[in-house]
């Protein structure tokens, strides 16, 4: 287990006693095969804060992950790559890895802290952005883009989905556990090509909302 060391120790010790514990009474943000997510209650009257257990599906998917760096902790490495950087992610705020023999990885953790919004995806598609506010998150996006392709960064899930609105209109990247960093100019290109292939799908049936993103990133 790592953690931030501003973060009380008495907490961490309660969370990661009984992890499963807290994602059962945790608020579920997402239950899924691959992960399940839930808001979790910190300490007094601090907010809460998101805890994401990233779950073991099939022997072989087991297998095969269990040598491998966890899914957790490349979550860690990666937000406080984008953080460094200064781009807008969710903080990391611990990790746990469930270990055999102190070697053999199994499932893992990760809390960071919550940022209140919606899913860019589902903003648009509630018509919740004016053209205005359209071409503002257009213009974020964009320079969220050029920094990971300067960081040599492919995301490896860039979906709608994983764009986060913001009550202050300020988009955020999440789920970063596939995100990689690529020594080869190569592998890199078309990691970005997949990644900008993977969110303009997500307006096949919206041209308006496309022709804004692509003039944006063609501007960019």
């Amino acid at each position: 287990m790592r953690h931030d060391s501003n973060l009380d120790a008495d907490y961490v010790e309660q969370l990661f006693g009984d992890t499963d514990q807290w994602v059962a009474r945790g608020r579920m943000l997402k239950d899924g095969d691959r992960c399940t997510v839930v808001a979790v209650d910190s300490l007094g009257d601090g907010p809460p804060m998101v805890l994401k257990r990233y779950n073991l599906k099939n022997h072989f998917h087991t297998a095969t992950h269990a040598v491998m760096r966890s899914r957790a902790a490349w979550g860690w490495i990666n937000a406080t790559r984008l953080l460094e950087a200064g781009l807008p992610t969710p903080r990391p705020l611990a990790m746990l890895e469930e270990r055999r023999g102190g070697v053999l990885r199994m499932r893992s953790y990760l809390l960071t802290t919550f940022v209140p919004g919606r899913s860019l995806l589902d903003v648009v598609q509630a018509g919740g952005l004016d053209g205005a506010r359209l071409r503002d998150q257009a213009k974020q996006f964009t320079v969220i883009w050029q920094k990971l392709g300067q960081l040599r960064l492919g995301h490896g899930d860039m979906k709608a989905s994983n764009f986060l609105v913001d009550p202050d209109h300020r988009l955020w990247l999440i789920d970063l556990d596939g995100m990689r960093r690529h020594r080869s100019l190569m592998w890199l290109r078309r990691e970005r090509r997949n990644d900008m292939r993977s969110f303009m799908r997500n307006w096949r049936d919206r041209p308006d909302v496309a022709a804004i993103f692509r003039a944006r990133i063609g501007n960019g």
